[in-house]
C-alpha cells in the first residue's frame, strides 16, 4: 500500500513532466554556459607537464608562441645566429621559435627569448610569459608571468594585453580583478585579439567589471565569432536564441550555434541539440538533436547528458532505452545536475532501467530537492511521510512539503493541507489546512471541494476570510514567478 502511495509523488507523468522541463530551450543557453573566465581560457589556459630533460613536445610551440607565428626557414638559421650574436633582438627572437619547433630544444628557446625580452621586444615578452605560465621549460610561476605580460603590455602589444587581462580575470599571479581584467581586455579587444574580444563579450554578459549590457556583449561575441572563435560563436548563437541584446532570431541562433559546434564547443552543441529538438531555426530533427546532444555529451557537458537521458526515457519519437537514460542522466547527475538527479531518482522509484531501491532513491532525489526542484521537493516529503528509502519522519515531511508548496507545487500545497488537517507529526491546524486546501484547488488539484466546505466548519468567518486571503496572495506571487520565467526562456 505504501509503494503504490510513494509512486504516486514521482509517477511516470511527474518522471515526463520533468523530462519536458529539463528539454525545453530555455535550454537554449546550457546552465553550463562558460563563465568569462571559462571563456578566456584556450591557447593561453592550457597547462603543460612540468618540465623535463626531455625534448620540447610537439605543440608545445602553439602554447608558447600561438599558432600564427610563421615557422622560419632553416636555410636562414646561420644568418639569424648570426644577428642574434649582434643583438639584434628580432633574430633571437626568431631563433627562439626555430629553437622550439623545429630543435625542440627548451634551453635554446629560451635563451633567445630572455636576450630578446630584455630589449623590450613585445613578442618575446609574452611568449616568456607563456613559459611562465605554462611551466614550460621553467618551473611554472604565475607572477613572473604576469611581469612579463605587464611589460609587453604596456608597450601596446594585444597578445600581452589579452594575457595580462586573463590573469587578473582566473587570480593567477595577481589578487583577482574583474576590473584589471576588463581594462587589459578591452585595450586587447580594440586591437583585434578575437580571444579578448571573446572574453569581454562573456564578461558584458555576465556583468564581470563591467555593467552588466548584453548589447555590448552581443558587439564583442560578434567581433570574435567573425573571427572564428568558437566560444563567442556559440555565445552569440545563445543571445540570438534568448533575445539577449538582439532581436529573437532563431536562424542566427543555428547559424552561430552550428559554427560553433562543428569546430567542438560543447556548450554550442547541447544548444544546437535543444534547437532541433524543438524544431526552432531548423525542422524538428529528433536524429540531429541526438547526433549533436551525444556530441556534447561525450565531452562531460552535464545539461546535454540530462537531455539526452530525458529523450532515451521518453523514447518519443526515437526507440525508449531505460538503460541508456540511466547512463546519461547518471553522468549529469554525478556532476551536480538537478534535474538528471531527480529523473534518475525516479526511476530508482521505479526500478526502469535499474533495479527498485528506494534507498538509491531518496540519495538521488534529496540532491535534487536541495537543489530547489520542487517536483522533488515533494517526492522526499512522500518518502519521509511514508518511510520509504528513509526513516518515517512527519517533521521532515512537513519541513519539504512546505518547501515544494511556497514553489507552487500543487500536489505538495494539498498533501501540506491535508498534514495540517490530519495532525500527522504535529498538532491539527484546520486554518494552515484551509489556507493550503484552498490554494491547491486555484492550482486545479481535483477533489478538493468537499474538504474545503468541512475545514469552513471548523473555523471562523474572519479566519476562513483571512485564509483565503493569504492563498490568494501566495497563488498570485507564484503566477508572477511563473511568468517572469517563462519570459526568459
Amino acid at each position: 500500500m505504501k509503494k503504490r502511495f510513494v509512486r504516486a509523488h514521482l509517477c511516470p507523468s511527474c518522471l515526463n513532466l520533468l523530462c519536458l522541463c529539463f528539454l525545453a530551450v530555455q535550454g537554449c543557453t546550457s546552465s553550463q554556459k562558460p563563465s568569462a573566465q571559462e571563456a578566456s581560457t584556450g591557447a593561453m589556459g592550457v597547462n603543460v607537464p612540468s618540465p623535463t630533460p626531455r625534448p620540447l613536445e610537439a605543440g608545445t610551440d602553439i602554447l608558447v608562441f600561438g599558432s600564427e607565428e610563421p615557422s622560419p626557414n632553416p636555410n636562414e638559421y646561420a644568418q639569424l645566429q648570426a644577428s642574434a650574436d649582434k643583438g639584434d633582438a628580432n633574430a633571437q627572437y626568431r631563433l627562439a621559435v626555430y629553437h622550439c619547433r623545429v630543435k625542440r630544444d627548451a634551453g635554446a628557446m629560451l635563451e633567445g627569448l630572455r636576450k630578446a625580452a630584455a630589449q623590450n621586444h613585445a613578442k618575446a615578452q609574452v611568449a616568456l610569459g607563456n613559459c611562465y605560465r605554462r611551466g614550460v621549460g621553467v618551473s611554472k610561476d604565475a607572477a613572473e608571468a604576469v611581469t612579463w605580460y605587464r611589460r609587453a603590455a604596456e608597450q601596446g602589444d594585444a597578445r600581452g594585453q589579452a594575457a595580462l587581462g586573463a590573469m587578473y580575470l582566473t587570480g593567477q599571479g595577481v589578487p583577482q580583478d574583474y576590473r584589471e581584467a576588463a581594462k587589459w581586455l578591452t585595450k586587447a579587444a580594440e586591437h583585434g585579439d578575437a580571444q579578448a574580444q571573446s572574453t569581454l563579450g562573456a564578461m558584458y554578459g555576465l556583468g564581470q567589471g563591467v555593467p552588466q549590457d548584453y548589447q555590448e556583449a552581443v558587439k564583442w561575441s560578434t567581433k570574435a565569432a567573425e573571427q572564428g572563435d568558437a566560444t563567442a560563436q556559440g555565445a552569440l548563437g545563445a543571445m540570438y536564441a534568448l533575445g539577449r541584446g538582439v532581436p529573437r532570431d532563431y536562424q542566427e541562433a543555428v547559424k552561430w550555434s552550428t559554427k560553433a559546434a562543428e569546430q567542438g564547443d560543447a556548450a554550442a552543441q547541447r544548444n544546437l541539440g535543444a534547437m532541433y529538438h524543438e524544431g526552432k531555426g531548423v525542422p524538428q530533427d529528433d536524429k540531429e538533436a541526438v547526433k549533436w546532444y551525444t556530441k556534447a555529451a561525450q565531452q562531460g557537458n552535464a545539461d546535454a547528458q540530462a537531455a539526452l537521458g530525458a529523450i532515451y526515457y521518453t523514447g518519443h519519437r526515437i526507440p525508449q532505452d531505460y538503460q541508456e537514460a540511466v547512463k546519461w542522466l547518471t553522468k549529469a547527475a554525478e556532476q551536480g545536475h538537478a534535474g538528471a538527479q531527480g529523473m534518475l531518482g525516479g526511476m530508482y522509484i521505479m526500478g526502469q532501467g535499474v533495479p527498485e531501491d528506494y534507498q538509491e532513491a531518496a540519495k538521488w532525489i534529496r540532491k535534487a530537492a536541495e537543489q530547489g526542484i520542487a517536483a522533488c521537493q515533494c517526492g522526499l516529503a512522500g518518502m519521509y511521510q511514508d518511510g520509504q528509502g528513509v526513516p518515517q519522519d512527519y517533521q521532515e515531511a512537513m519541513k519539504w512539503y512546505t518547501k515544494a508548496a511556497q514553489q507552487g507545487s500543487a500536489n505538495a500545497q494539498y498533501r501540506l493541507g491535508m498534514m495540517y488537517y490530519e495532525g500527522k507529526g504535529i498538532p491539527a491546524d484546520y486554518v494552515e489546512a484551509y489556507r493550503w486546501i484552498v490554494l491547491a484547488a486555484m492550482n486545479d488539484v481535483p477533489g478538493t471541494q468537499d474538504l474545503i466546505d468541512t475545514l469552513r466548519q471548523k473555523i471562523t468567518p474572519s479566519q476562513s476570510e483571512e485564509a483565503r486571503r493569504r492563498a490568494k496572495d501566495l497563488f498570485r506571487e507564484q503566477q508572477e514567478r511563473s511568468s517572469t520565467q517563462s519570459s526568459q526562456r
